[in-house]
């Protein structure tokens, strides 16, 4: 066996001229351009071929439907902000994957039977500042 190379190391954040700390009064701004499409999802699942684009597009309108109910309409708005197509991705994908454990629990034969937890805490963290409890009902 030869020997194993150590990964290349990425330049520090001085040599590319970024400032590491930011005033108390700036605000860090989030990418825009990013959107949630079926086409963003199939590479997030790593999905080649159209078999699955009729469950895929199904998971991704109840995705965006679910988001939308959560957060402020503002929010909602083309460009919408990355955290909210991450939101919306994660949750397609999520339901994507849940097609195969409809009582909750999946199998693995290393690993066995597991619980599939009902909720994201990721999730539930990229939309935290976004939600409108407005809409929140009485438990």
């Amino acid at each position: 066996m030869g020997r194993r190379r150590r990964p290349a190391r990425g330049r520090g954040a001085a040599e590319l001229g970024l400032r590491l700390e930011l005033d108390a009064d700036e605000a860090l701004e989030e990418p825009e351009g990013m959107s949630a499409e079926l086409d963003d999802l199939k590479r997030r699942l790593n999905i080649k071929s159209t078999d699955t684009d009729a469950q895929l597009a199904w998971d991704l309108e109840v995705a965006l439907a679910k988001v939308t109910e959560l957060v402020y309409a503002a929010e909602m708005v083309e460009p919408r902000p990355a955290t909210v197509d991450e939101a919306i991705l994660l949750l397609a994908s999520r339901l994507y994957a849940r097609r195969n454990t409809p009582e909750g629990f999946a199998s693995w034969p290393d690993l066995g039977i597991v619980h599939v937890e009902a909720s994201d805490p990721d999730f539930t963290m990229l939309l935290e500042r976004r939600e409108d409890y407005t809409n929140a009902g009485l438990a």
